[in-house]
């Protein structure tokens, strides 16, 4: 259990690096000017309140989210690393074990 959490953070982690590394697109004119290219022209960032408030109230709740899967996370592994078997035995109880293991083997 302690590797599947290690191997699914450190995964994640990839994912968004791998994902930030290979965006190919300019946020700012200046990381133009460093490559000399004439810039023909620049649009405008058009405000509009009613949009930034949405978006400023989903970004909450996705950090929000992001946050309690983070505690969720550290809980796990400290649960783990404490020798606490409350969540294998809820595994063993659920047969949720057997269900991962055939839903993997309908998958390959």
């Amino acid at each position: 259990m302690l590797f599947g959490m290690l191997g699914g953070l450190l995964g994640g982690i990839a994912i968004v690096v791998m994902y930030d590394r290979f965006d190919g697109t300019f946020k700012e004119v200046e990381s133009l000017k460093v490559f000399e290219i004439p810039i023909l022209a620049q649009i405008p960032r058009i405000n509009n309140p009613d949009e930034e408030s949405r978006l400023r109230k989903h970004d909450h709740l996705l950090y929000g989210a992001a946050c309690a899967h983070l505690v969720l996370i550290g809980i796990l592994f400290a649960h783990d690393l404490l020798g606490f078997t409350l969540v294998d035995r809820f595994i063993e109880k659920s047969h949720l074990g057997t269900v991962v293991q055939e839903i993997v083997s309908l998958i390959i």
